[in-house]
């Protein structure tokens, strides 16, 4: 027997609720932008402090994602935001001491700190997407 015949003829998908797309794709950039180095050098790529709480983060974004709850969405969408948008000041703040001392030769942004900043910046337009978003209640529609 196969599993398409057990399915029940009226069972529908469920579908994402607006601003929950961009909070799957901002999950996947501060993944990934935890994993890569957020600053060359001549040396190489010295990994950033903070990797492992972008990486968990990342996936508070994904399960937020995925929630069928609007506001438990709003709220994952909120901490994500603040998390990696605050990681990254205070590394961009630490960078900006770097560069009072040594100068901007020989390093440069890297990939990490360019997907995180992106993805951070997506979770606050989900949030606001996801905060923001007004119930239309289902009418019937009329016969003719």
């Amino acid at each position: 027997m196969f599993m398409a015949e057990n399915k029940p003829a009226n069972a529908k998908r469920r579908r994402l609720i607006p601003g929950q797309g961009r909070l799957l794709v901002a999950s996947g950039l501060i993944t990934v932008g935890a994993l890569l180095p957020w600053l060359q050098t001549g040396f190489g790529a010295p990994r950033h402090p903070y990797y492992l709480w972008l990486f968990v983060v990342g996936f508070v974004a994904l399960s937020g994602a995925l929630v069928p709850m609007r506001r438990v969405a709003f709220w994952h969408a909120v901490v994500t935001a603040i998390v990696s948008l605050g990681l990254l000041g205070w590394y961009l703040w630490q960078l900006l001491d770097l560069v009072s001392r040594v100068g901007f030769s020989g390093w440069m942004i890297g990939p990490g700190l360019v997907l995180t900043g992106a993805g951070g910046v997506l979770c606050i337009i989900a949030a606001r997407t996801l905060g923001t978003l007004v119930a239309v209640p289902a009418t019937a529609a009329p016969a003719s």
